[in-house]
């Protein structure tokens, strides 16, 4: 019997191949439908115009909201400066001082070394409970990592802690570097923590020399051996009166003795640095970029500005690659080391433009700039409490003329060389709280 073979035609309809002799017909399949069409096949991609307008909605929405991100970082940037400056008067009126840089009372009642003013800090800033662990009285014969037994400051145990209001949230690198050590069962370890945030030493560093029994502008009070290791001084915790004392006779931030309250402040509150913004320190040896290490360049209060500055090249790196210190420690320092007292750990100077290199000889002898991830500037706090944003042109002048040498007992007041008194500029002047220039933010 002839067959009538079903096809789809054109469009989708039914067709027919009719049979080259008679036979049965099959029965219209479009009769049984009720004259519906066999749907089309579901489509399986996107054509390229579309991918590419989703493409475009994503970037546009990107657009949009990268820079509220940024923004939003920045206010709690912001916010967190504010915090510390307040902080600091907070401070004032329990001491009726400000906070050492170095050799402070508290540490000295309580026989720890090596402190630097952060830690003074934490009451003021709701971390009550990490200021109770970590100043506590030094006992030689507690257990072996507790803070009791540790008389350093980076040995105690508590020290291995981040504290968020010292964190810029723009600075996520250095969040995800942050490892601490495991607490030994024996034997001691260096516990250290990050911070963003540098108190002003203004533009004029003192005399850093050790100088003994002298009465020298930069002695303070300070262990004469470690109570841990015997010695003249361990049986009777001997203390002596001389000490690296990294003092800064232009800055509210000065340590031991010198310390000072706000009767030191001249120029005015609205116009005196308190604190700025400073990226962490890398911990690679051979990092490159100048913002996060510190280039091997003699600074000192007698050395030249200019040539720590001559060391910055084309994005973001060392004019020479290996620039950046290479002997195992100063870039560690770079604010990794927060709670101890040393230049390089928690402070920098207004000399500089912001976002420039910093540079050391050493851990005591630096220079340590301003910096941030922030286009252009960084956020600054004055000793009134106001936070203001200083661009990397600020006026800065006479980077190429050094200070003349000075004795511990006779510092200067104010950048004097050969040819008389000279200025660094308007950056310079707002972190000097004994400046007569007349300058604003």
């Amino acid at each position: 019997m002839a067959q009538t073979l079903l096809v789809w035609g054109g469009g989708g309809n039914l067709g027919k191949i009719q049979p080259a002799s008679g036979g049965c017909q099959p029965p219209d399949l479009r009769e049984q439908t009720g004259g519906l069409t066999p749907p089309r096949s579901l489509r399986s991609a996107f054509t390229l115009v579309e991918l590419l307008v989703v493409i475009a909605i994503i970037g546009m929405l990107i657009a949009l909201l990268l820079p509220a991100v940024q923004a939003a970082r920045r206010m709690q940037c912001t916010n967190k400066l504010k915090q510390l400056a307040l902080a600091v008067h907070n401070f004032h009126d329990t001491h009726n001082r400000f906070p050492a840089s170095s050799y402070d009372p508290i540490y000295i009642s309580n026989e720890i070394r090596s402190g630097g003013f952060l830690p003074l800090l934490f009451p003021f800033i709701e971390q009550n409970a990490l200021y109770g662990a970590m100043i506590v009285m030094h006992n030689r014969t507690a257990d072996i990592g507790t803070d009791a037994r540790s008389w350093q400051i980076h040995n105690k145990p508590s020290g291995r802690t981040l504290v968020d209001a010292f964190l810029c949230p723009s600075d996520g690198e250095a969040r995800s570097s942050w490892n601490p050590p495991d607490i030994p069962a024996t034997g001691t370890a260096r516990f250290f923590s990050f911070t963003n945030y540098r108190a002003s030493r203004g533009d004029l560093a003192g005399n850093n020399v050790l100088t003994a029994g002298t009465g020298a502008y930069d002695e303070a009070y300070g262990y004469d051996v470690s109570p841990d290791t015997g010695g003249a001084g361990a049986a009777n915790n001997n203390y002596r009166t001389t000490g690296w004392h990294m003092n800064m006779p232009r800055s509210w931030m000065r340590a031991g003795g010198r310390v000072g309250g706000f009767t030191l402040i001249s120029s005015g509150t609205s116009n005196t640095v308190a604190f700025s913004e400073g990226l962490i320190g890398s911990s690679d040896a051979n990092e490159t970029r100048y913002k996060r290490a510190m280039a091997a360049v003699s600074s000192h209060y007698n050395q030249i500005p200019q040539n720590c500055l001559n060391t910055r090249g084309a994005n973001g790196q060392y004019l020479n690659p290996t620039q950046g210190l290479r002997n195992g420690g100063d870039n560690h320092w770079h604010g990794r080391r927060a709670w101890e007292q040393w230049p390089t750990s928690a402070q920098f100077y207004t000399l500089m433009p912001p976002n420039s290199p910093s540079c050391a000889s050493n851990w005591q002898y630096s220079w340590t700039s301003a910096s941030s991830n922030h286009s252009g500037g960084v956020n600054v706090s004055f000793m009134d409490g106001a936070v203001k944003f200083i661009t990397d042109s600020v006026n800065t002048t006479n980077l190429g003329r050094s200070v003349s040498a000075q004795t511990p007992d006779n510092p200067p007041s104010y950048p004097v060389d050969a040819d008389g008194r000279f200025s660094y500029g308007v950056w310079a002047e707002l972190g000097a709280v004994n400046s007569t220039e007349s300058v604003s933010p």
